[in-house]
């Protein structure tokens, strides 16, 4: 069963989000293993974005040294888009590697270029969307292209 750790910086504060977070959640738990990393931070103090991004940046750093074998992609607007067919292919090959695969969500502020550099990356959009939306549409997307893999009806 394909296995993912979404790492994230900061917790869903929005009511909303977290209920959407929630529901997709549950369902992907028919589909894959899929687990949520809260790591702390996020807040900023105003003029400091630059210093809270890379302390973010940091500290997904460290956690992902924790898990050496995996397949690490980072969530930014500047990263390869895909379409939900792209995505359902790629989770497919990505279930076929076997691997465990980590998606990073930066913060409020994004993550910094040095740790970009060293990662793939994936967009959802050219938009740029706040992190708790990222989180949701990221799922969603997720449940999207799974579905789309098991033939089930949610994608048409």
């Amino acid at each position: 069963m394909l296995q993912i750790i979404i790492v994230t910086i900061g917790c869903l504060r929005s009511a909303a989000c977290r209920e959407l977070a929630d529901d997709y959640y549950q369902r992907l738990g028919q589909l894959a293993k899929i687990r949520v990393i809260e790591l702390a931070g996020g807040r900023f103090a105003p003029g400091q974005a630059l210093v809270a991004r890379h302390n973010d940046s940091i500290k997904i750093a460290q956690f992902l040294e924790h898990y050496p074998g995996a397949r690490v992609y980072l969530l930014t607007e500047l990263g390869k888009e895909l379409d939900s067919m792209g995505w359902a292919s790629m989770l497919r090959r990505w279930d076929q590697d076997g691997r465990l695969i980590i998606l990073a969500i930066g913060g409020a502020p994004g993550l910094d270029n040095n740790i970009l550099k060293i990662k793939e990356t994936l967009s959802l959009s050219l938009l740029t969307w706040p992190h708790e939306l990222a989180r949701v549409l990221l799922l969603e997307q997720l449940y999207r292209g799974l579905t789309i893999n098991n033939h089930k009806d949610y994608h048409y």
